[in-house]
């Protein structure tokens, strides 16, 4: 059974190839437990994607979400 940081992994490479058409490897998508004063349980990292979609961080974790 998959974990379920690597099912967000995986489904967050698949929406930035759909989404964007850019292909990236659910290796290079780093997932943490989101802070206490966050809502959630686990937050995608996406600094590291910014300038190569030339999307904010909060559009960019909008439209994944």
């Amino acid at each position: 059974m998959m974990s379920v940081t690597a099912q967000i992994k995986e489904v967050s490479a698949k929406a930035i190839k759909e989404l964007y058409s850019f292909d990236i490897s659910e290796n290079d998508i780093l997932v943490n437990a989101t802070k206490p004063e966050f809502e959630g349980d686990y937050t995608v990292v996406l600094f590291s994607f910014v300038k190569q979609l030339k999307k904010s961080p909060d559009v960019l974790g909008n439209e994944l979400g």
